[in-house]
C-alpha cells in the first residue's frame, strides 16, 4: 500500500497504517481510549479477522481489498447521523462511477453491490451518551482484487468483475 500517497491526499488526517491487522474496526475501540484524534484513518493491507455486520466475519486476502476505518468525533445529536451509512454508500457509488465508470448498486442498509454480487460494505458504529453520539466508527471493506471467497461462495465478487 502506498500510504505516503495517502498521506498525501489526506493531510488533514491522522494515518494509521498496519501491514496486517485482525481488524481495523476492533483495532479502533482499542485506540479511542487512547486519546486518539479526531479525523483518524486505520487501514491495512490485511485483515485476518474483519468485522462484517451481525458479527459476521470480513473475509480478505493479503493485498487485495480495501480495508479501513475511520474514527471521528462528532459531537451531535444521533438523529443527524440516521443516513450517514446510506450516505457514505452513495458516495462510494458515484465516486466509483466518476473515476473507473464501473456502475454500482446499494442494497440497503449497508451492501455495495456489483452485477448483483456484494462487492463490499460499510459497518458503521457509533458510541453515545443520551442522545449525543460521541465516537463513531466508520468501517469500509471493497474487494478490488479478491478472488477467493469463502467456500467459493457466489454472493460476492471484486470490483474486476464489472463486465460479467
Amino acid at each position: 500500500m502506498n500510504t505516503a500517497k495517502i498521506k498525501d491526499s489526506l493531510p488533514n488526517m491522522n494515518i494509521v497504517y498496519y501491514k496486517s491487522i485482525s481488524s481495523t474496526q476492533k483495532k479502533a475501540r482499542e485506540i479511542i481510549k487512547q486519546d486518539t484524534p479526531d479525523d483518524t484513518l486505520i487501514i491495512t493491507d490485511n485483515q485476518t479477522n474483519g468485522i462484517g455486520t451481525h458479527g459476521r466475519t470480513w473475509h480478505s486476502s493479503n493485498n487485495n481489498n480495501v480495508e479501513m476505518t475511520l474514527i471521528l468525533y462528532p459531537n451531535c445529536n444521533m438523529q443527524r447521523i440516521e443516513t450517514l451509512t446510506i450516505d457514505i454508500a452513495k458516495c462510494i457509488v458515484a465516486t466509483i462511477w466518476e473515476m473507473y465508470e464501473i456502475k454500482l448498486d446499494i442494497k440497503e442498509p449497508n451492501d455495495i453491490v456489483l452485477n448483483s454480487r456484494k462487492l463490499g460494505g460499510i459497518l458503521t458504529e457509533a458510541i453515545t451518551y443520551k442522545n449525543t453520539v460521541k465516537t463513531l466508527l466508520i468501517g469500509i471493506g471493497l474487494n478490488i482484487n479478491q478472488v477467493e471467497f469463502r467456500g467459493r461462495d457466489k454472493r460476492y465478487c471484486n470490483i474486476s468483475e464489472k463486465g460479467n
